[in-house]
């Protein structure tokens, strides 16, 4: 606190609010930030702490009868239990009259509930690993149909490959209209989201900002293509006849053999998925 004293000194003036922020939490994200100062427009607000889920069965231990005790009054499964919550220690904010020497707490607390993600406080090795995991994870999206026409191969392979990137953001976009698909995604713990055009599809992506697409969806149209390149998108393709195979950084195709030199496809029975 002796830095906020200082700094006030050397502007002649005094701060409205003051705000910790740990560098043992780097996956913190500048929006939770504003966030955080945001709810200070609630004149009734003192102070605001960061915190993240923590709905656990949980136990302490008494030392003057050594005994273990529980902190719930009856079992249940951890959907039905009471939200309670963990401090993060990634934001402490408080109004500055409530700042002194031995405390940086006002009367009235609210909290900022974040992500598990941001949650990551670096303490050990392995919270190291955890944040180095989510740091170097990758946006990636799975474009890919199934409806009676063409089978469901197509999502298969892609629920496939997703299967071995447990480390990346995965996010599945299914065309709303075939149902097929949505009910097999559905059994599976992804995330995934319908469309109805090419527009709806595009403006998903400008959402999630993917790194990498990959269009399991037969053969793609040049205009869709483009629209993808503009972007800066890594663009892979499967089984890709259409117009828009071209504009593909990579094109897997383990059903035909290709004739002539496509510098952007691979083929034959050794790729296969």
């Amino acid at each position: 606190m002796m830095q906020c004293y200082k700094k006030e000194k050397q502007a002649f003036d005094e701060y409205d609010i003051v705000i910790t922020i740990q560098p043992s939490s780097p996956l913190l994200k500048t929006e939770t930030l504003d966030k955080a100062i945001e709810k200070f427009a609630d004149f009734n607000i003192d102070s605001v702490i960061s915190v993240v889920d923590d709905k656990n069965l949980r136990w302490g231990f008494d030392d003057e009868n050594g005994r273990y005790f529980p902190f719930y009054s009856e079992r249940l499964y951890r959907d039905l239990l009471p939200k309670t919550f963990k401090e993060t220690g990634g934001i402490l904010a408080t109004r500055r009259n409530f700042v002194t020497e031995t405390s940086r707490l006002g009367l009235n607390i609210d909290l900022i509930e974040i992500s598990r993600e941001e949650s990551v406080e670096i303490n050990t090795y392995e919270d190291w690993w955890i944040a180095n995991n989510y740091l170097n994870k990758i946006k990636i999206a799975f474009v890919v149909d199934a409806y009676d026409q063409i089978g469901t191969g197509h999502m298969y392979r892609c629920l496939s490959m997703a299967s071995k990137l447990v480390f990346h953001d995965v996010v599945f976009f299914i065309n709303r209209t075939h149902q097929l698909g949505i009910d097999i995604i559905e059994g599976y713990n992804y995330k995934y989201q319908t469309y109805g055009g090419k527009s709806e599809l595009l403006g998903l992506f400008e959402q999630f900002d993917p790194k990498i697409i990959i269009n399991d969806v037969g053969n793609t149209s040049y205009e869709y293509m483009v629209d993808l390149t503009n972007k800066g998108y890594y663009i892979i393709n499967f089984e890709d006849f259409g117009s828009g195979s071209d504009l593909a950084d990579l094109v897997f195709d383990s059903l035909y053999e290709h004739e002539g030199d496509e510098k952007n496809s691979l083929w034959g029975m050794n790729i296969t998925f």
